[in-house]
């Protein structure tokens, strides 16, 4: 935090040792009240004294993990208003940080936006010999196989890099999760 418009900074939490830092590193401070921080990155932490020498924190549930960014509802929306809204690669959440065990509200995420984040480069495999069949792997989401019939899970996780054998289409070499474990399926993933 800084106190003199960003000249000289104070640490007021340690860095989380995690692989998804950089992608989803969010941090809000409430509009009216400098002790409430919320920070997120796989997860999230809540500050409740964050202009304390040694400020406490504690886990905060947003609804899901990777979180992206975090708004506190202004109090001219709604007067002494607890709500937060957080947005993560599982959707968006409004949360109420003033209860006891803060409450999540995602029926924002029901308005039928059916969307997958894929994963890094190599995680859309098609086969050669059965052209309408594809694999793929998706954030938070696991591995999915795509045909004719529709979208079908075959893992879970993370889902990572994929690949089906060119000539036996029921032969699948995906990795899943993290530390991304190497598998093999000989059934199309059934």
């Amino acid at each position: 935090r800084s106190s003199d418009s960003g000249a000289n900074w104070v640490r007021i939490r340690s860095a989380h040792g995690n692989h998804s830092q950089t992608a989803n590193l969010s941090i809000a401070v409430h509009p009216s009240n400098p002790d409430r921080v919320v920070i997120g990155l796989t997860g999230s932490e809540m500050s409740t004294n964050a202009t304390a020498a040694t400020p406490s924190w504690t886990s905060y549930d947003s609804g899901h993990a990777d979180v992206t960014s975090f708004l506190f509802v202004p109090d001219a929306v709604s007067p002494r208003n607890t709500q937060l809204i957080v947005t993560n690669d599982g959707g968006v959440y409004v949360t109420n940080y003033a209860t006891a065990r803060n409450t999540v509200d995602d029926r924002l995420n029901t308005l039928g936006l059916n969307v997958q984040e894929m994963v890094g480069g190599g995680n859309i495999a098609g086969s050669w010999s059965e052209p309408s069949f594809l694999l793929a792997g998706l954030q938070d989401n696991g591995i999915v196989t795509i045909n004719s019939d529709g979208v079908r899970g075959a893992g879970g996780g993370d889902g990572g890099q994929v690949s089906i054998s060119p000539n036996y289409a029921d032969s699948l070499f995906v990795s899943v999760g993290m530390p991304w474990d190497r598998l093999y399926s000989y059934n199309r993933g059934l």
